[in-house]
């Protein structure tokens, strides 16, 4: 708030389920297995509602781009929308459609589950433009062990540098955001340490346990 001394604010980031948010071999065999989806063919998860701000035509543009270069590589876009931008949804699907990427593009609205999507990815992204606070999404999908590809804003930035669990991207243009996933996809064992130190940082600086023991410590100053 305006006036307010910004040397008295304290930010305590979201915490992670890590108990529900885990890397698990047997639930992305079987839901790679629910999806059609081989072991070996790589796929990409953009968890996010279908809302402007997430800028879903970036991301598909870029899928396209790489589809081109890996006919093999899938994506999955999870997420809901509300109804002041179910026009939105439309259009972003339709230009789907347009682009081509039918076959590469699995559709899923809103889940209460994203873990079971998430921990059958190689890679997750997003592709917001502005306006990012804590990602949530993103963090839960890194706490699966899946490294994540981001422009560096918002808390991108502070969330990928403090657990080195995925690649920060010096623009969010469509170039280099496939040019990144180009590059991991095509670099199985970089994936593989990327997404160790995903699920490692998160559990260490993001858990429930460890925000829970940080907001009491700030509270505490508080009223000391």
């Amino acid at each position: 708030q305006d006036g307010y001394p910004r040397s008295e604010l304290v930010h305590v980031p979201n915490a992670i389920d890590v108990d529900r948010f885990r890397p698990d071999p047997d639930a992305r065999k079987s839901a790679r297995d629910e999806l059609s989806i081989s072991d070996d063919t790589p796929l990409i998860g953009l968890f996010a509602r279908l809302h402007p701000m997430k800028d879903h035509p970036t991301f598909l543009r870029a899928a396209r781009i790489l589809a081109d270069k890996t006919p093999g590589v899938r994506f999955i876009c999870a997420g809901g929308t509300s109804r002041e931008y179910s026009g939105y949804e439309r259009r972003t699907r339709a230009s789907a459609t347009e682009m081509g990427l039918d076959q590469y593009v699995l559709w899923h609205g809103p889940r209460t589950d994203p873990e079971k999507l998430m921990v059958a990815c190689d890679i997750t992204t997003l592709a917001s433009d502005s306006g990012e606070g804590f990602p949530n999404s993103v963090a839960e999908s890194m706490a699966c062990g899946v490294p994540v590809v981001a422009p560096r804003r918002g808390s991108f930035t502070e969330l990928l540098e403090r657990t080195g669990g995925g690649v920060l991207l010096k623009s969010g243009s469509v170039e280099v955001l496939e040019q990144a996933l180009c590059d991991l996809v095509g670099d199985r064992d970089r994936l593989i340490a990327l997404g160790r130190s995903a699920s490692e940082g998160i559990r260490d600086r993001y858990s429930t346990d460890h925000m829970t023991t940080r907001a009491l410590d700030v509270y505490e100053r508080l009223v000391r």
